[in-house]
């Protein structure tokens, strides 16, 4: 079963997703602005802002995506970043990397007492 959008943008808003290569956020940052407000506003909030000009011009090359096609991208990127790093990190030992990432962590972290 897929992630959910609200899922992928907890997962997105963790400290997992900080490890993620500074292009991939800004790709993630643009997807999720397209998801949640439609297409980018035709000027640059920040111009000086070098991280809110980059999402910003990312975020202009998806102008005519659909929101809904969006969720559907960001949820999908989340996910495979996610489980990327944590593959990357040997966290996963021997878990196949199909299937529910957000279950995965989860049941890890309920064994391991976390809350």
């Amino acid at each position: 079963m897929p992630l959910t959008f609200e899922e992928a943008d907890k997962l997105y808003n963790s400290s997992l997703c900080l490890l993620a290569s500074r292009d991939t956020r800004c790709r993630l940052a643009a997807l999720r602005q397209q998801a949640l407000n439609s297409d980018a506003p035709d000027s640059c909030p920040k111009p000086t802002d070098s991280v809110v000009r980059n999402v910003w011009i990312s975020w202009k090359t998806l102008r005519g995506l659909p929101q809904s096609e969006a969720v559907i991208r960001f949820t999908f990127a989340v996910e495979r970043v996610c489980v990327s790093l944590l593959e990357d990190a040997g966290r996963l030992q021997n878990q196949p990397a199909e299937g529910n990432l957000w279950d995965s962590w989860d049941t890890r972290r309920k064994s391991r007492g976390m809350n």
